[in-house]
């Protein structure tokens, strides 16, 4: 993604949570009911841990974390957008479930975060939008302490195919002048081409 998508997506797309919000409604409708559920208990979240969440959207997996997940983590959410930013700190905070939270703008690529200042960080869904993806996974390794995690979820391949085929069927035969979206597998073989440190510094997590 070169850096005017960037600035789109931060500026337009995902300015304010709404289109996202409209995106998680389809997931929540025609997906797996267990998401959340499911998601926790393949992330490690150990009590009183230090979580960075990177692309953190308006927080929806914190404010729809089940009751399995430990309330006294400390959470350090950052997105590039400033309206996601703020709809995260507002609707994180009305729960009062998490005491330790702090909330930033940032870019995947330069986090303000100390070196092994996390003990686990996460990316959900936001990796295919970096121009780089391995810069993203170079920076999340650098906050992360060794024998952290880093997890990083991503579709697989081929995911709502039809969805897309709809799409372009009213352009014909026209090619799709769209990339395929990074994909888990993609994501997985890019860990272990171009971040060979990622793979073997300790627990390392990837979800599709």
């Amino acid at each position: 993604m070169v850096d005017s998508e960037q600035s789109y997506l931060r500026d337009v797309q995902y300015r304010f949570p709404d289109r996202l919000k409209a995106r998680s409604i389809l997931h929540n409708r025609y997906g797996r009911d267990d998401w959340f559920e499911w998601l926790s208990s393949n992330i490690p979240l150990l009590s009183s841990g230090v979580i960075a969440d990177v692309g953190c959207g308006a927080g929806s997996f914190w404010t729809n974390a089940p009751q399995s997940v430990p309330s006294n983590l400390r959470l350090r959410l950052l997105d590039i957008s400033e309206g996601m930013v703020d709809a995260a700190r507002t609707s994180i905070g009305a729960m009062q479930r998490w005491h330790d939270v702090e909330v930033s703008v940032a870019d995947a690529v330069a986090l303000p975060l100390a070196d092994a200042s996390a003990d686990t960080t996460i990316a959900i869904h936001m990796l295919y939008h970096l121009a780089d993806p391995a810069s993203g996974l170079k920076e999340m390794s650098r906050v992360t302490r060794e024998g952290g995690a880093v997890a990083v979820v991503l579709n697989p391949a081929g995911t709502m195919a039809e969805l897309s085929a709809l799409a372009r069927a009213p352009f014909g035969d026209e090619p799709d002048p769209r990339p395929e979206p990074l994909s888990s597998e993609q994501e997985l073989a890019l860990m272990r081409a171009s971040s060979p440190a990622l793979m073997s510094s300790g627990t390392r997590t990837n979800c599709a």
